[in-house]
């Protein structure tokens, strides 16, 4: 079943609702209600690529599944389909974003996997039924791929990939971006080895994205919760928030918990439904 979900809708994601240029309405075939609530991480790259970056696509993706991440991307050949597969075979969330009517076939090699994702997670678009693909829908839709997340992994890109656009949306948006070194031989690498060298954090595994955050790949989430649950730090955090929208650096002042650990707590409770991330560093209580 398709339906639509507006702006005004509480159902709206909120990260991509602060965006500069949000889409006013959204086609949606699945689950919505799952977006404004944990995190969500973007793996994204090149349609023609090899083996290796179709391997690190899907270990990537179905890793960050089994901690609890919902995997976006965008439902092309190569990268993308290989990262929907992982998060599938990870048991989490996946969320596609087409670059064409959500109605059409398209790309007709995935149509079983879009009904995949729909039953385990959420397919989107902004176009109108019907709308075919074209060169332009696809730089469109990288905005909300980029958008909806909280940070955006390019796994395999040349040089003039359409990932390296979302890569540019999402430093525009200010999340954070990651890529996967490949060979220096490869063209198939050009892209994502440029990304490094300008700043983009170097990602070979799973902890590689979910240290940037301060969520350490080596405790699983329920351990995690544990802790928390012991030392009360969650519970004054939710506390602040309870009272209204807060700054990263006003819950330092307020609740005296240095960076790095205060970076895990957030992601933690963000990951629970608890609480969620807002534009400018900012924070409020999923209430």
């Amino acid at each position: 079943m398709t339906f639509e979900l507006i702006t005004e809708d509480p159902r709206y994601p909120d990260l991509l609702k602060n965006i500069h240029d949000p889409p006013r309405r959204l086609w949606v075939q699945g689950d919505c209600d799952f977006l404004s609530r944990g995190l969500l991480v973007a793996v994204v790259g090149a349609r023609e690529c090899t083996p290796y970056g179709e391997k690190m696509a899907y270990d990537l993706a179905r890793g960050l599944a089994e901690k609890g991440v919902t995997v976006i991307s965008g439902l092309a050949y190569g990268i993308d389909t290989a990262a929907h597969r992982g998060a599938l075979d990870g048991g989490g969330k996946t969320v596609a974003v087409l670059g064409c009517g959500i109605d059409l076939p398209y790309p007709a090699g995935n149509v079983p996997l879009k009904a995949k994702i729909a039953e385990n997670g959420a397919v989107l678009s902004e176009l109108k039924p019907g709308t075919e693909a074209a060169p332009w829908t696809f730089p469109q839709r990288n905005r909300i791929i980029s958008g909806l997340s909280r940070g955006v992994v390019v796994v395999e890109a040349g040089i003039k990939s359409g990932s390296l656009i979302t890569a540019e949306l999402a430093l525009q948006q200010g999340r954070d971006v990651f890529a996967v070194p490949g060979p220096v031989t490869s063209k198939a690498s050009e892209g994502t080895n440029k990304l490094i060298q300008n700043g983009a954090k170097l990602v070979t595994c799973v902890a590689d994205v979910l240290d940037e955050w301060g969520l350490s790949d080596q405790v699983k989430p329920f351990a995690r919760r544990q802790i928390l649950a012991e030392t009360g730090d969650a519970g004054e955090i939710l506390k602040l928030l309870t009272e209204g929208p807060r700054h990263f650096d006003d819950l330092i002042a307020g609740s005296g918990i240095g960076v790095e650990k205060l970076s895990g707590l957030l992601v933690d409770l963000e990951i629970r439904g608890k609480i969620r991330a807002l534009p400018g560093g900012r924070y409020e209580a999923d209430t």
